[in-house]
This record gives C-alpha cells, sequence and structure tokens, in this order.
C-alpha cells in the first residue's frame, strides 16, 4: 500500500474550493501519488516521523495551494515575514507601507528584490547564491518547499518547473540539509531552522506535526523493498543488526531488539 494516496492527502490538507488554488493542489498532490513513493525510497525517507516532518514543514510553506513564493502581502504581512527582528531585510514599517501600496505585479518583483536581491539585501542575496539584478524576483521561492535563491534553483531545479520538479526538489533540499536525522529526533524546530532559515511558520508546522502524525502513524512498509542506502536508515541499521536483511519495520524493530538482548545479552 503506497505512503501517499489522494486520500490521505487531502486529510492532511484539504483540497481547495478556491479554483486556482485547487489547480495547483492537484498538481502536488498528483506529482506525490505518482512519484513520492519512489522519492521517499531514493532519499531514504524510510520512517513514519520522517514522512511526517516532511509533510510538517511543506504545510506552513505553501498548504499545498502555492507553487511560485507570493509577494501579494499586506504592510501588515510584509513586517511579519521581513520586517525588523523577523528578517535580515529588516523592512520598516515605513517601507513596509510603500510596498504595499505598489499594485500587485509590481509590489512582488520589488519585494523579493528587497528582500533576495543584491541591492536589497546583499549578504542574503550571497547567500542564496544571487548574483544579478532580478535574481531576488527571478529566484524567489518556488515548489512543496519553496525553494529560494538562485544557488538551490540550479542544484536542485536545474531550470524544471513542473510539479514533479517542484516535488523533487523538496525531496532534495531535505536530504541534503540533513533533514531526516533531525525528524528521527522529532526535533521540529531544527527542521524549521534548515530549511527556513528561521522560525517563521514554526507554530503552523507543529500545527500540521499533529495533524501528520495523525495521517501516518505508522508507513505501510510491509509490502515496500528496503531502501537502496539501509545503512544511512535508522530502521536499517537496526534490521542489519538483527540480522533481518532489511525486513524489519519501525513498528516491530524495538520488540525484535529486546527479543535479541534477552536472548544474547547484546544486540
Amino acid at each position: 500500500m503506497p505512503i501517499f494516496t489522494r486520500e490521505a492527502l487531502e486529510r492532511f490538507a484539504p483540497r481547495p474550493r478556491d479554483p486556482r488554488k485547487a489547480e495547483i493542489w492537484d498538481g502536488y498532490v498528483s506529482a506525490l501519488v505518482e512519484h513520492g513513493d519512489d522519492l521517499c525510497a531514493e532519499f531514504s525517507i524510510d520512517e513514519a516521523l520522517e514522512v511526517q516532518h516532511l509533510m510538517a514543514r511543506a504545510k506552513p510553506e505553501t498548504n499545498f495551494e502555492i507553487l511560485w513564493e507570493s509577494g501579494a502581502y499586506t504592510a501588515d504581512g510584509i513586517l511579519r515575514v521581513f520586517g525588523v527582528g523577523r528578517h535580515s531585510a529588516k523592512i520598516t514599517p515605513a517601507e513596509a507601507h510603500r510596498i504595499a501600496e505598489l499594485p500587485v505585479a509590481e509590489r512582488t518583483k520589488v519585494l523579493f528584490e528587497r528582500v533576495y536581491g543584491v541591492t536589497g539585501n546583499p549578504g542574503k542575496a550571497r547567500e542564496l547564491g544571487n548574483t544579478e539584478p532580478g535574481d531576488g524576483w527571478r529566484y524567489r521561492g518556488f515548489g512543496l518547499l519553496q525553494t529560494t535563491g538562485r544557488g538551490d534553483h540550479e542544484k536542485y531545479l536545474k531550470g524544471e518547473t513542473t510539479f514533479y520538479a517542484a516535488v523533487r526538489a523538496a525531496f532534495i533540499e531535505w536530504d541534503k540539509k540533513g533533514c531526516n536525522e533531525m525528524a528521527r529526533r522529532d526535533d521540529v524546530k531544527a527542521v524549521c531552522k534548515a530549511i527556513n532559515g528561521g522560525y517563521n511558520g514554526l507554530a503552523d508546522q507543529r500545527e500540521a506535526l499533529a495533524r501528520a502524525k495523525r495521517v501516518w502513524p505508522v508507513l505501510p512498509g510491509s509490502d515496500r523493498p528496503p531502501p537502496a542506502t539501509m545503512a544511512q536508515s535508522t530502521t536499517g541499521n537496526t534490521a542489519l543488526a538483527l540480522g533481518t536483511g532489511g525486513s524489519v519495520t519501525t513498528a516491530n524493530e524495538v520488540s525484535m531488539a529486546k527479543a535479541k538482548v534477552a536472548a544474547t545479552g547484546r544486540l
């Protein structure tokens, strides 16, 4: 049985009624249903906590309704995300109001050049790999984890902007930033910081994690082959230690370990 089904994803993030948002939701869900299990195997996401935390971070990033990062913020929204004490851009109230008064199409470009661009926020631009005027807007957040900046766009997306690319980039970023280990510790703050660069959306992520734990309490893994890189998996390491050849699942590994310790005095 697959991990990602339309029914499970709809329980986690209900399909929106707005037709434009629903179209994006359909794109993400179709990509996850079609490719999500293969991506989990490719990137050694083979424990329930890993899936739970990945989905929990995706929800506040996009709610499965956003493909490209939107710049249609109100002044209060700009301050909440990019204001002094919130973001390295340190946008002031007066500046936020000036930006928010612009037409949405212009506002988006001005805002992202200000917060990610080489002239608007040089330190953040260097961090993101933005090198040219226009990169702040051009390489704004995209995809399930809102991959941001020229550097990550070029590494993870390679110019592709399909829904499959939007989902695959999230798995690559998750892997490159070592989030599986954080997820196995159930460390929601560490995952938030690794993906977001700060703690924006942390409260929403905690709420989403509680929901994800109800939707995916265990992985339907009894009929799944072991990951290609079993040695990188906590489940895989336990399986190898117990001599099960990778057939052990998260649900039974603890009881098997206890049995072996009782019988042999060692793991």
